[in-house]
């Protein structure tokens, strides 16, 4: 009889080293995109402490502190999902500008949500637009009125698309004014949730370029609200989907 240790047989009186692989998640092999999902819970190996003192070499918050934003930045995504909220929470804008878009794009919803408003209001626009839909959603309304024109302009169709009307209605009017065409009509049918202070400042390039669902979502009460110039910027194919 023998145990199976690093994928290969060994027999039962064989010592043991830290490192050790003695327990493989064979779900995985067949759902492997649990892993970036859920990192905590979806585990992929168990692994043999054979002292545990070890333990005592791990990287405590105030270590954690002092790595450089180009050291994070080298980290896997599973090593920055390791990290706890307090290490999370007590890292520099400085230090979180070093995060690649890979590392960002990996994080749970539970990893992300470690992250501070602060943290996340001074993200790069690369950084904004790595975020996965679900993480982008689950941005706070006073980081999302923050955001700057550059941090705006960064934001990707798909996270927009995935946006709900109160989502939609966090956005200042002067962050709606220079949202590019493709962003705008990414909104889709959510087109709707524009209030008044929103629509009055949309140019007629952008008008121009709605889509046939977002004009077929616009209530009476929108139209009401548009200007004039913004109407005849529509083309008569959109003037006829407009709610009569």
């Amino acid at each position: 009889m023998g145990a199976k240790v690093n994928g290969r047989l060994v027999p039962l009186e064989s010592e043991l080293h830290s490192g050790d692989v003695v327990e493989v998640n064979a779900a995985l092999a067949e759902k492997p995109e649990g892993v970036n999902r859920d990192p905590h819970g979806s585990w992929m190996v168990v692994l043999k402490l054979a002292r545990p003192d070890e333990l005592d070499s791990l990287l405590d918050a105030t270590q954690v502190g002092g790595l450089t934003a180009t050291q994070l930045g080298l980290l896997f995504s599973t090593s920055l999902s390791a990290f706890t909220a307090t290490q999370i929470g007590g890292l520099t804008t400085t230090q979180t500008a070093g995060f690649g878009v890979a590392q960002l794009r990996g994080l749970s919803q539970t990893d992300f949500a470690e992250f501070t408003e602060t943290q996340i209001g001074a993200f790069a626009s690369t950084q904004l637009g790595a975020l996965s839909t679900t993480n982008f959603s689950a941005i706070d309304a006073t980081v999302i009125g923050g955001l700057s024109t550059t941090q705006i302009k960064g934001i990707g169709t798909t996270q927009l698309a995935a946006l709900t009307a109160t989502d939609i209605g966090e956005f200042q009017s002067a962050q709606i004014a220079i949202f590019a065409t493709t962003q705008l009509t990414a909104l889709g049918g959510n087109f709707a949730a524009l209030d008044a202070g929103q629509l009055a400042v949309l140019s007629t390039t952008q008008m121009a370029a709605l889509t046939g669902t977002n004009v077929a979502a616009v209530t009476a009460t929108q139209i009401g609200l548009l200007a004039d110039t913004q109407l005849a910027a529509l083309s008569s194919t959109r003037i006829g989907a407009l709610v009569p």
